[in-house]
């Protein structure tokens, strides 16, 4: 397995790139990227018109117990337009039966996926790889390729994967899966072993883990888990081998590119069109842990009490299970609540580092650094910790100390995680933010920073840094320049915000101060800002 240099950035980065995706998408795709909506009660009439309004209505608000409700009333109707809503809307609500074949010839993507999943239920490959034979959208990318390689079509398959535009990684691990797929295991693991480890989620990993345990690769599974369990992400992962059964036949593979797709863009999980895809994906295999997490997801996303009838299919086993706990803690309503919850996870696993990052936000939004240090300690005493892993915590315990204005402490942590991963981004950029802060060795800051974001131009908390730096060297109106430019495009990342707010506090912009911070504040659960009582002061300074 080839490893790159894991940056392991903020969730800001994400952000950005999120942006900028969406500004880039048509308006013709608009309604399936945008959040579901949670509609006012509406009652209709017991007419047949009144149940067909209902069940339009009932698909829109991802009411899917009413879209089976009212569709048991339509079926046996007359009239096409009828007929095709009640398909789709059965379809959504996860129910595949034949209902779905008046949808033949449809063009859009719901009623083209639903036909599909009907196929699918009729082993009819034929007729699948007949409708995307020509249909290069990377969307929908894994029906294209595994309709090719189900009809004994996989150069096709390997023609397309080549031709689309997408990521280099993701293009290796689909050809792999391909040459894996029709008895190649050698020629498989040739492009698996190029997959860069920073490609890798979970649902990855177990499946490259099983493959290798599979066809003998013993030596390629240890180094696998070894550099995975090494990296602050996969820091919780035990040696569990899951079997490629789960993985093995088209049907399988289809299931899994499927989530691949969806675990692998943030912007496209959170909107209708993943559950078009995860529906897709659950006609194809129904058993999958992964596919349980993701459409648990989805309705958690949407605020909707559905995503319990997902994550309960979820045992106690499953590597995706600490995730269900976490996401119980961040349901829990208060910070009382959640950090109980929290605590609870990192009792059965301390280096689980989604709830430790979280459980060390919330305690530095609620100005509880020392709470926050206790966490972050407990998880640097466990045993047997990569660098990779003792250099993420000592960073995180040096944003807690520069919450509270201990530079020293800050400065000592990150010199510490330098020595632990030389050339580390995020180590260098922390660096330059302590020396922002403590307003010394600002021209190696400012190289630092830059060097940062001309490596990763989308890197919110890099700006934040730069325009910090740039504040003490050259005056808050240049530092404006910078936080007014990201802000208008940042979506996330409390830090910036309330130092968009200082700056215009500073130039004595009081209205714009006072927005700035108060998205901080929206924002502050982050934890990368000052803290919800200095915000609140700042906010009350200016009224």
């Amino acid at each position: 397995m080839k490893t790159k240099q894991n940056n392991n950035f903020s969730g800001s980065i994400l952000g950005a790139i999120i942006i900028a995706g969406v500004l880039g998408l048509s308006v013709a795709i608009w309604d399936f990227l945008r959040l579901p909506a949670i509609p006012s009660p509406i009652d209709y009439p017991e007419t047949k018109f009144g149940n067909y309004l209902a069940i339009k209505h009932a698909i829109w608000a991802d009411d899917f117990e009413s879209v089976m409700k009212f569709s048991e009333h339509l079926k046996d109707s007359d009239i096409q337009s009828v007929k095709m809503d009640v398909a789709v809307g059965r379809f959504l609500a996860g129910y595949f039966d034949d209902s779905a074949k008046i949808l033949a010839g449809e063009k859009p993507l719901p009623a083209r996926a639903a036909y599909i999943a009907y196929l699918l239920q009729h082993d009819d490959w034929k007729g699948i790889h007949k409708i995307v034979a020509n249909d290069n959208s990377g969307l929908v990318a894994p029906l294209r390729i595994w309709a090719s390689v189900a009809v004994g079509k996989e150069s096709e398959a390997l023609k397309f994967i080549d031709s689309l535009n997408s990521p280099e990684d993701w293009k290796l691990f689909a050809k792999g899966m391909v040459y894996a797929e029709t008895k190649r295991p050698e020629k498989a693991k040739e492009f698996f072993d190029k997959v860069p480890l920073d490609f890798l989620n979970l649902n990855d990993y177990l499946y490259l883990l099983a493959f290798y345990e599979e066809h003998g690769f013993v030596e390629d599974a240890d180094k696998l888990y070894t550099d995975f369990s090494a990296t602050p992400g996969g820091s919780f992962v035990d040696s569990r081998i899951g079997s490629f059964d789960d993985y093995r036949g088209v049907k399988n593979a289809l299931g899994f590119g499927l989530l691949q797709n969806i675990s692998h863009t943030p912007a496209l999980s959170y909107s209708s069109a993943a559950l078009v895809l995860l529906r897709l994906a659950q006609a194809a295999n129904e058993k999958s842990d992964a596919l349980n997490y993701y459409l648990g997801m989805f309705f958690y996303n949407s605020d909707s009490p559905k995503y319990k009838e997902y994550f309960e299919k979820i045992g106690i086993e499953s590597p995706f299970y600490p995730f269900i706990l976490l996401k119980k803690a961040e349901k829990a309503g208060n910070f009382d609540k959640m950090r109980a919850g929290l605590n609870a996870v990192l009792k059965k696993n301390p280096v689980f580092m989604p709830a430790l990052n979280k459980l060390v936000a919330i305690n530095l939004q609620k100005d509880r650094g020392n709470d926050a240090l206790r966490v972050i300690n407990k998880a640097l005493g466990q045993p047997e910790l990569s660098d990779k892993t003792q250099a993420y915590l000592l960073r995180l315990r040096a944003r807690s100390h520069l919450q509270q204005g201990n530079l020293k402490r800050a400065e000592d942590d990150i010199l510490k995680a330098g020595d632990l991963t030389p050339q580390n981004p995020d180590v260098l950029l922390d660096t330059a933010k302590i020396w922002a802060a403590k307003k010394e060795n600002l021209d190696q800051a400012y190289f630092y920073a830059a060097s940062v974001i001309k490596g990763s131009p989308s890197d919110i908390n890099g700006w934040d840094t730069l325009a910090m730096i740039v504040w003490e060297k050259e005056g808050a109106e240049e530092a404006a320049e910078i936080l007014e430019r990201v802000g208008r495009v940042a979506v996330d990342n409390s830090a910036l915000f309330q130092h968009l707010g200082d700056v215009r506090a500073k130039l004595g912009n009081r209205r714009g101060a006072i927005d700035a911070y108060e998205r901080a504040l929206q924002l502050s659960d982050d934890g990368l800002s000052c803290g919800e009582k200095c915000l609140k002061k700042k906010i009350k300074r200016l009224k």
